[in-house]
């Protein structure tokens, strides 16, 4: 499943990536040029902009919530999205690219010692050349996930 969000919903679209979507973040005014990239990549349109108009020929899910949590499971509801912890961190946070598994020796000058001595696995994005590895940060998205009452799928 793929997504385009809208400017209202930029932190959405973060952990929409963060959990291992396809989020598309859109900085701009809701304009044609959102409905014809919706169009042609096949991604649902997620906004806040009650004003958009109904009749259309692009797939659009209406948030009505600032919360995060109600977006989320507002997702969950409408599309059917899983959470599942095999998928997280696998795309950039950051630029939305699938994050690329790195040999650990050709980062080692561009993580600190502490997380090189203790991490076995790292992952780059392609794009913006960001290093990712497992620390407390999965963790931390399972708590907080767990805290907005949303189940994953956990495989370890």
């Amino acid at each position: 499943m793929r997504f385009l969000v809208d400017r209202m919903l930029g932190r959405l679209a973060r952990w929409l990536r963060i959990v291992g979507y396809d989020a598309v973040y859109f900085n701009q005014p809701f304009s044609r040029t959102i409905t014809m990239t919706s169009l042609a990549e096949h991604r649902i349109i997620i906004t806040r902009n009650s004003r958009v108009s109904a009749r259309r020929s692009y797939r659009l899910i209406l948030i009505h919530s600032d919360h995060l949590s109600d977006q989320l499971h507002q997702l969950i509801d409408a599309c059917g999205i899983q959470i599942r912890a095999d998928r997280f961190f696998s795309r950039c946070s950051f630029c939305n690219m699938p994050v690329k598994t790195v040999d650990r020796h050709s980062i080692r000058n561009h993580v600190p010692a502490f997380v090189y001595a203790t991490s076995s696995h790292f992952s780059q994005c392609p794009s913006c050349g960001r290093i990712f590895w497992q620390g407390t940060h999965n963790n931390l998205i399972k708590q907080q996930l767990s805290a907005m009452g949303i189940s994953y799928e956990d495989t370890h």
